[in-house]
């Protein structure tokens, strides 16, 4: 059975339970825009935890170690290229 016969059974106007259904339809549009702002929320509240969770357990900054230090090389590991002309027996 329709809404409409149902109405017309018990005496209601067509309009009043068309206005009836939209008074409805704007609740649950209201109920769905607030279920939306707080899934919103909750995601931008783990997301944020997330992601400093994963930045704070980082071993940088934790590690108080004095850096290593690094001497410079004695001389170059492969041979410099204009060292190697001039101690060639490069004959013009």
């Amino acid at each position: 059975m329709r809404l409409s016969q149902l109405a017309q059974l018990r005496g209601m106007h067509p309009d009043l339970i068309r206005r009836m259904i939209d008074n409805v339809a704007e609740d649950w549009c209201y109920v769905s825009m607030v279920l939306d702002r707080l899934m919103l929320m909750i995601f931008s509240v783990i997301n944020v935890c997330g992601t400093l969770i994963i930045l704070l357990q980082s071993p940088a900054l934790y590690d108080n170690r004095p850096p290593m230090t690094i001497t410079p090389a004695s001389k170059p590991l492969s041979g410099d290229t204009l060292e190697i002309f001039a101690n060639s027996s490069f004959i013009l």
